[in-house]
């Protein structure tokens, strides 16, 4: 009797979850990269119009100079601050990725499990198979050594021929 493998919706569910996670995942990276070269960009413009208003101000190079000296504090300043920013949230990202995909991954495989052993079907329906190989593996383990034990003389050759012809565990070949 064949078992068939039928596809149940907690198998389903549980592969769309894992694929919609992934996904969300990678929309969520792709928004957090967009809001820090959303923030690159401010502080490049905001560097650049301080630049502009310098120049525009400025009445000799020194004083031109100390507005630059500025401009470039403020701009590693806020560099410092997008960077420690990213690397939190790139943390934080890592150890909330393997967290979800480890309870997507325990989701999926309890389902797969749970298809499986209904599959399987240890239940008495796949009973005849297993009588069967039961009783395959008793005759093949059984067969000969009962036969030579009984004093079956025909088993020797046959014993002989599934051996191979091999000398047995301690004799020496001469040839």
């Amino acid at each position: 009797m064949a078992t068939e493998l039928n596809t149940s919706f907690d198998i389903i569910r549980a592969n769309l979850d894992l694929a919609l996670r992934m996904v969300t995942f990678g929309l969520e990276g792709r928004r957090d990269a967009c809001a820090f070269q959303t923030q690159r960009i401010n502080r490049d413009l905001a560097a650049v119009r301080k630049l502009q208003e310098a120049s525009s101000r400025s009445k000799d190079l020194n004083e031109y100079n100390a507005a630059c000296q500025s401009m470039l504090q403020d701009y590693m300043t806020a560099s410092t601050s997008i960077w420690q920013e990213a690397l939190g949230s790139a943390v934080r990202n890592q150890s909330a990725f393997g967290d979800d995909m480890r309870a997507a991954l325990q989701s999926w495989q309890s389902a797969w499990t749970t298809q499986c052993q209904k599959a399987a079907d240890v239940s008495g329906a796949g009973t005849p198979m297993r009588e069967w190989m039961e009783r395959f593996e008793q005759a093949i383990s059984g067969a000969i050594p009962d036969a030579m034990l009984a004093g079956n003389k025909g088993a020797e050759p046959a014993l002989a021929a599934a051996e191979g012809g091999r000398p047995k565990k301690g004799e020496q070949h001469v040839g």
